[in-house]
Formats: C-alpha cells, sequence, structure tokens
C-alpha cells in the first residue's frame, strides 16, 4: 500500500497533535483545506469574526474539531490562508519539562484566562510561532496559540487576539 506524503502543513501540526509542543516549530502557509485535512476532520459550517492585533482588526474564524479529541481549533483566516490557530491544551503533564524543551519565552505578558486577568500570564516564543497561556492560579498551561514564526512586535500588533486583557502600559 502506497502512503500520501505529508504536505508542510501536516507535518507542522503533526507534534501539536501528540501534543508535543516543543517540537513545534512554527506553521507554514496553509490554506484552511490543509489545515483541516491535517487535523482530520473538515470545518464546521460558517464563519465568526473576531479582533486581531493592536489596534483590533476583523479577522475571520472558523473552528475545526480535532480528529480523535474532544477538542477543536479555532483558525484565524485570510481568504483561504490560515493567519494563527487556538487550541485549549489538555493538562499538560509536567510543565517544567516543556519549559526546559522550549527554553525561555522571548516575552512575558500580562494575558487573560476566563475572565481573570493573569500577570505574565502570556509567554510567547515567536521564533517557534508558539504562545502559551497560563490559568488564573498561574501554574497551568491552557491555551496556545499557533502561528508563522514571526517577532513578539509582529505576535502583539498583528497576531494577538483584541479581546484579551493586554498588559499595563
Amino acid at each position: 500500500m502506497e502512503t500520501k506524503p505529508m504536505s508542510g502543513c501536516a507535518e507542522a501540526i503533526a507534534p501539536v497533535l501528540r501534543w508535543d509542543l516543543a517540537a513545534f516549530h512554527g506553521l507554514p502557509p496553509c490554506t484552511r483545506e490543509e489545515l483541516a485535512s491535517a487535523l482530520g476532520t473538515t470545518p464546521l459550517p460558517g464563519e465568526g469574526r473576531s479582533q486581531l492585533g493592536t489596534p483590533g482588526r476583523t479577522v475571520a474564524f472558523i473552528v475545526i474539531p480535532m480528529a480523535g479529541t474532544h477538542r477543536s481549533a479555532k483558525v484565524w483566516v485570510d481568504g483561504k490562508w490560515v493567519v494563527s490557530m487556538m487550541i485549549q491544551l489538555p493538562p499538560v503533564p509536567n510543565v517544567a519539562v516543556l519549559f526546559q524543551a522550549l527554553g525561555a519565552p522571548a516575552a512575558r505578558l500580562d494575558g487573560q484566562w476566563d475572565v481573570v486577568r493573569v500577570l505574565q500570564g502570556e509567554w510567547v516564543w515567536p521564533d517557534r510561532g508558539l504562545t502559551l497561556v497560563f490559568d488564573n492560579s498561574g501554574s497551568k498551561v491552557v491555551r496556545a496559540y499557533f502561528y508563522a514564526p514571526t517577532s513578539v512586535a509582529d505576535w502583539k500588533d498583528r497576531l494577538r487576539p483584541a479581546d484579551t486583557v493586554h498588559e499595563r502600559e
């Protein structure tokens, strides 16, 4: 039986599907169809709109269920192209080991979990295209954003959801 080679999008997403966040190194250019295929399903019908960046710009998003799990990915799109993706994470078994593998984040920004502000609760590894968000205890990683490698400034100005609490000015 001949196997079909994985696309760049599928290869990039493979560590996420294994919950191996330290092995993720950024989203390549992916279409929404390629990402849905990599996640093993099809998007739910319809699109929503939300704000990304500062000042906020309106961007469409879709929701793609993740095959074999009860989780879904919120995927911001620009036309057919994926801008970024967010997933609520299952419990991370050993946060210290994860952070040792990732190294120090480039930035620790004030973030939000649910309706609670979490000081320095958003850790950004822009060169990996990865941002992790903590819960209100500040000890449990609960959400991850995935995007193309970039800078902290670009994360804040173009990619960061505008409906989160931002650091104090």
